[in-house]
């Protein structure tokens, strides 16, 4: 009888409750990193090919999709080895890590310059904004200019693509980053 009782006790409190809701999924954790790949042979083995003319043109890439001709891949392999990559896909893929070492530097560089300035942007604009004695064309100046400093702000703050990338690898691309962009400038006149 007791042990009735006692069954009794514990399940009457849940009658007529509705069940718990379920576990809500965790929030969504931050990319991983990539392990650092790019080293100092790679990054002047990629700077000195961009300088090369016979440097593949995208379209003509053995990864392009476009159904490229074995004399075209054996061209983009023998590229790549000129410099060191054991093939076309290996040259592609530090190139793929330089590429977003550098904007992951960039967008950095962008950070740190305007942040404490896109802060005052935002207040300005505000005040600008709020002041009954504004007039409408300043309070529409200032509202471009908050939407500019915001939409600035939030690409700053939102995570890409170059967010994966290793530090060592963001370290290594900052010092070639002058390089790399004069290569680069010397290669897209071609």
């Amino acid at each position: 009888m007791a042990r009735l009782l006692l069954l009794l006790l514990l399940f009457l409190p849940s009658c007529g409750k509705a069940p718990p809701p379920p576990p809500q999924p965790a929030p969504p954790s931050p990319p991983s990193r990539l392990a650092p790949a790019l080293t100092r042979p790679i990054v002047t083995s990629y700077v000195a090919s961009l300088l090369d003319p016979d440097l593949p043109k995208p379209e003509s890439g053995p990864s392009s999709g476009t159904g490229a001709d074995a004399a075209s891949l054996r061209r983009s392999e023998a590229f790549a080895q000129k410099y060191g990559f054991k093939d076309f896909a290996e040259y592609a893929e530090a190139r793929r890590r330089v590429m977003l070492a550098k904007l992951a530097w960039m967008k950095r560089e962008i950070a740190n310059s305007s942040g404490g300035n896109l802060d005052f942007q935002i207040k300005m604009a505000t005040e600008t904004i709020l002041n009954p004695d504004a007039t409408g064309e300043q309070k529409k100046a200032a509202t471009e200019s908050l939407n500019r400093a915001m939409k600035l702000k939030k690409s700053l703050e939102s995570p890409s693509a170059a967010s994966v990338v290793a530090e060592e690898d963001i370290a290594l691309v900052a010092e070639f980053v002058e390089q790399i962009s004069r290569a680069e400038e010397a290669a897209a006149k071609r």
